[in-house]
């Protein structure tokens, strides 16, 4: 599944019949932070497969949102998103493929950053074998931190050059300290009053340092996370779902049978008009990002965090979490950077945006979110 190991470890996946498979070499990711001095505190929980947006399995059960324990962490970072938030270090590692930095940073009103696919090296030496089409596409390690500038520090270190992923740039670092701001809603379901004054608050933030801050229209976000979830069911089911099916719990099962439903299996000409689709919308959000502005703002999803357990209480509700996601998962199906920023506290629950920048300029996102940071303040730790 792409999930960073340690040396000498057990399996990541949090799956009972799998807990004892142990990783011979560190993932590179692992490798560049030892190399750096990090000193590693714990590994975190996470859902079976790393594959739901709430973190719970059959291993270690449920994790907690700091803020309030009858709302969801996130998924699949849960674990990192709560450790970082009730002070248990000061940095965390996620694997994002379908919005597990993002997501729980959101829910845990912490910063996090999904690099462009290529720019951190990943290698998972219990695979078994490379990593199938889907997860190259939409898979990258990213950092997660209590603030936008030690999530800066982390992805330097991460993004160290390695021989170990044939996928890797070593692409230079960009910075831009006078950006254009477009700012968007977002797609995919009508969204929350918190998560429009988010965004109004953290292009509000922006404005007040003097940036260009405008409305702008983007790329059909609703078509590329239908996109994702075809390409991602078209990797399941060549590779591994009959095993998820087998050895996962029923809540596994109901992601997949949502994502068949969201984004059926294709053949190899189906596949083909997938990677065409991706390739255009890429040039169209290419040229928005480097023609028009620099970044764009937008909703993390259009709900803030929900329930905990909430995808599991019926396939409706399954459903409307995923239409809520277009705007998570729509990047992970293009591969572009993405910084998560919290902007407040609302009612009790964190909230925050996502912030879009062009392919390998993931310093420009944290210019932003650090820009945002500065005006809102720092994290503030749950009471």
């Amino acid at each position: 599944m792409g999930v960073p190991l340690r040396r000498g470890l057990g399996e990541l996946v949090r799956v009972p019949a799998l807990d004892s498979t142990v990783a011979s070499r560190d993932a590179p990711l692992v490798e560049n932070l030892r190399a750096a001095g990090a000193v590693i505190l714990g590994r975190t929980n996470t859902p079976e497969f790393s594959w739901r947006w709430h973190t719970d399995n059959p291993l270690f059960g449920p994790t907690l949102n700091p803020w309030d324990e009858r709302l969801t962490p996130g998924g699949s970072s849960g674990g990192a998103s709560a450790a970082l938030a009730s002070g248990f270090g000061c940095l965390a590692q996620g694997n994002d493929a379908g919005g597990s930095v993002r997501w729980p940073a959101n829910c845990a009103g912490v910063s996090a950053l999904r690099p462009t696919v290529g720019r951190v090296a990943s290698n998972n030496v219990t695979a078994g074998g490379e990593r199938p089409l889907g997860i190259e596409l939409a898979a990258v390690q990213g950092p997660m931190a209590r603030s936008a500038s030690d999530c800066r520090a982390m992805f330097e270190v991460m993004a160290a050059p390695t021989w170990r992923d044939p996928s890797y740039v070593p692409a230079p670092f960009d910075r831009r300290h006078e950006m254009r701001v477009g700012w968007h809603l977002g797609a995919g379901a009508d969204p929350h009053p918190d998560v429009v004054a988010a965004v109004e608050t953290a292009c509000g933030a922006l404005a007040d340092h003097g940036w260009t801050v405008a409305p702008v229209a983007v790329p059909d976000l609703e078509a590329s996370a239908r996109d994702w979830a075809t390409l991602i069911t078209t990797d399941f089911h060549v590779t591994n779902r009959a095993t998820m099916l087998e050895l996962g719990s029923p809540a596994i099962a109901g992601m997949l049978d949502v994502f068949d439903q969201m984004g059926p299996p294709v053949d190899l000409a189906g596949m083909y008009a997938v990677l065409a689709r991706r390739a255009a919308q890429l040039r169209a959000w290419q040229r928005l990002l480097v023609e028009d502005v620099d970044v764009v703002v937008l909703p993390v999803a259009m709900e803030p965090a929900w329930g905990a357990a909430d995808d599991t209480t019926s396939r409706v509700r399954l459903e409307a979490i995923f239409a809520a996601n277009t705007p998570l998962v729509a990047f992970n199906f293009l591969g572009l950077p993405v910084a998560a920023q919290p902007t407040g506290v609302v009612n009790g629950r964190p909230i925050g945006v996502q912030i879009v920048a062009r392919r390998f300029a993931e310093h420009v996102a944290l210019d932003a979110a650090e820009t945002i940071e500065s005006v809102l303040g720092q994290f503030r730790a749950p009471a």
